[in-house]
């Protein structure tokens, strides 16, 4: 690890405080819809961009369906209510931490921002408790929720089976 680029770190992540200086929904070109995330660190800044809703194609281009859709929905909806805000755009000049996962070693300097902590004293009024968004952790619940949906459960196994996913 580089000496002082983190600001701190636990047993998964390397961490480092900065203002959000973008936070924008963003078109990445043939409809494909992103998030972008930019950090200020004072000197240097990151951006996180992750596809949130991508258009499944054929190969001869025929639309099949929407790729993502679920992810994109819950992460844009967690970082809403992490930051405590009623527009995504508002979420620009608040201040959390970039997560950098380690992987079983020591996060290195170049690496993409893998998560956002927002701690409790920046949550805003009547939120408690440090906040943390993993974009791996929220592809694997909406794909384990995908799995439900698909598997034509009555309305009381789905509701158990949502129960126990998140119970963990």
């Amino acid at each position: 690890m580089i000496q002082g680029y983190y600001d701190m770190e636990d047993e998964v992540y390397c961490k480092r405080l900065g203002k959000i200086e973008e936070a924008d929904i963003t078109d990445h070109g043939r409809s494909i819809l992103g998030i972008s995330i930019c950090f200020d660190f004072g000197g240097s800044s990151q951006c996180m961009s992750p596809v949130v809703d991508n258009p499944l194609k054929i190969n001869t281009g025929e639309f099949i369906s929407r790729v993502g859709t679920l992810f994109g929905c819950e992460l844009i909806r967690l970082l809403m209510v992490g930051f405590n805000v009623t527009r995504f755009s508002d979420i620009k000049g608040k201040t959390a931490l970039a997560l950098y996962r380690k992987d079983g070693g020591a996060a290195k300097r170049n690496e993409m921002i893998d998560g956002i902590e927002i701690p409790s004293q920046f949550r805003g009024k009547h939120q408690h408790g440090d906040f943390i968004i993993d974009t791996e952790q929220v592809l694997e619940y909406c794909e384990r929720l995908e799995k439900i949906d698909q598997a034509n459960l009555t309305e009381e196994e789905g509701i158990f089976f949502q129960k126990k996913l998140k119970d963990g």
